[in-house]
């Protein structure tokens, strides 16, 4: 396998190689991030569909008692 940065490009100058690296793990936390944000909008999607249907089951029983008035 060979490395993006080798060990004497990384000796010649540490801070570039450095940087080179910040910028990947920037990338990763970014890519992760978005992922999580669209895993929980698809729990929150999940979850508001079952609230709908909570909800329509509540208003019939409502209307139910409302008539047995």
């Amino acid at each position: 396998m060979k490395l993006l940065v080798s060990f004497k490009e990384f000796a010649a100058d540490p801070v570039k190689a450095l940087l080179f690296l910040m910028v990947c793990a920037v990338g990763y936390l970014y890519i992760e991030n978005r992922m999580i944000y669209t895993r929980i909008i698809e729990k929150q999607d999940k979850d508001i569909y079952e609230l709908k249907e909570q909800d329509k089951t509540l208003d019939s029983t409502v209307i139910q008692l409302i008539r047995e008035c």
